[in-house]
């Protein structure tokens, strides 16, 4: 698991007096946590954990990479088949594009990004096919395998020419989750609904003095959405001014 950050700030009369960083799992309990055996109590806890990726529910979906893989890589692959029509998987199917990697951009709905603006989006696409990258709308990956050649095959289902493809790297760009599992909120009031935590606009949790921000609490996985969102609550706990985005 990606090691998580947490930042417990100690309030006094005269503002933050000290701040602790802790690395590693912790337990939240009240105003208490504890990391890596060590435990800190604060007036205001903030989770701020951010996301992982999600793992696509096929056989083979481990031979995947994920977007953190991507940055793991020590060479160029020759091809390489992108699953995800997202904001993630439009961004590396670029990046390689342009490197000179043969690239496909596999994703289920009709159109990339297809919960942002129309119009953007047809400019986006005609940018990309005249780039190079090719796009399989309305298409899932159902089965991933290794071949005796080093190459990944993936079964591909919905297009009208290309069944499977043998490529050196598959990625897999299907969404992120909140990264909240052994956190312990189950020892708080600390409200989950569907695998996120529930917060109002000032970013405060149901339970008093703890607080969510960024990838555990929005839909919006952005960090342009984070920065805003640690900026309205730093203001609303230390200058006690309610902003709202």
């Amino acid at each position: 698991r990606t090691i998580s950050i947490f930042f417990f700030f100690f309030q006094a009369e005269d503002g933050i007096r000290d701040a602790q960083e802790s690395r590693g799992l912790g337990d939240v309990y009240k105003r208490q946590v504890e990391c890596n055996g060590q435990q800190y109590q604060a007036n205001h806890i903030i989770i701020a954990v951010g996301s992982v990726a999600e793992k696509l529910p096929i056989e083979g979906a481990e031979l995947a990479m994920n977007s953190d893989g991507f940055f793991a890589l020590e060479q160029q692959p020759k091809s390489v088949l992108i699953i995800g029509g997202g904001y993630i998987g439009v961004e590396l199917s670029g990046v390689f594009n342009t490197m000179g990697t043969e690239t496909y951009l596999s994703y289920r709905n009709a159109d990339i990004l297809h919960r942002f603006d129309k119009d953007c989006i047809h400019f986006l696409k005609q940018h990309m096919l005249n780039d190079g990258v090719r796009l399989l709308p309305s298409t899932v990956c159902t089965k991933i395998t290794k071949q005796s050649n080093g190459l990944y095959r993936a079964e591909i289902e919905g297009h009208s020419e290309i069944k499977q493809l043998d490529v050196e790297v598959v990625l897999q760009a299907v969404g992120r989750v909140p990264d909240i599992d052994g956190l312990g909120l189950e020892n708080t009031d600390v409200q989950v609904e569907k695998g996120r935590i529930i917060s109002d606009e000032n970013h405060f949790t149901s339970a008093k003095g703890i607080y969510a921000l960024g990838d555990v609490t929005s839909p919006l996985q952005l960090t342009p959405t984070a920065i805003r969102a640690a900026r309205i609550l730093g203001e609303t706990l230390f200058n006690l001014s309610l902003i709202h985005i």
